[in-house]
C-alpha cells in the first residue's frame, strides 16, 4: 500500500492525510504493527484511521481494533458512511469504565 488508493473513497484526502496513511502502513510492517495519532481535535485524523482500516479489511478480510472515546463513535459512523460508497459494521463494542 502506501499510494493515495483506496476505492470506494468519496472524499480526496489532504497530502498530510495520505502521510498519515502512509505512515500509519509503514508502522503496521514493523514489529510494533500498530500506530496512534494524536493531535489535537479539526485536524483530520479519522479520514487516515479509516483509510487504513478499510484498505487492511480489503487486503486481509480481518477486522481492525479502534481505540476511541464513546463520545466519537456516532461521529465515526457518521464519517464512514459520509466518506465511502459502501462500508458495513459487523460488530461495535462500547466499553464505558465504571458501568
Amino acid at each position: 500500500m502506501g499510494d493515495k488508493v483506496c476505492s470506494g473513497l468519496k472524499k480526496i484526502p489532504e497530502d498530510y492525510q495520505w502521510k498519515a496513511v502512509q505512515s500509519i502502513e509503514y508502522n503496521a510492517k514493523t514489529s510494533f504493527k500498530a500506530s496512534c495519532i494524536v493531535d489535537p481535535s479539526g485536524l483530520g485524523k479519522i479520514l487516515p484511521a479509516m483509510i487504513v482500516t478499510v484498505n487492511a479489511k480489503r487486503m486481509t478480510g480481518q477486522a481492525s481494533l479502534i481505540i476511541a472515546p464513546p463520545r466519537v463513535t456516532l461521529q465515526w459512523a457518521e464519517e464512514f458512511s459520509n466518506s465511502f460508497e459502501e462500508v458495513s459494521f459487523a460488530n461495535c463494542y462500547i466499553e464505558r469504565p465504571g458501568r
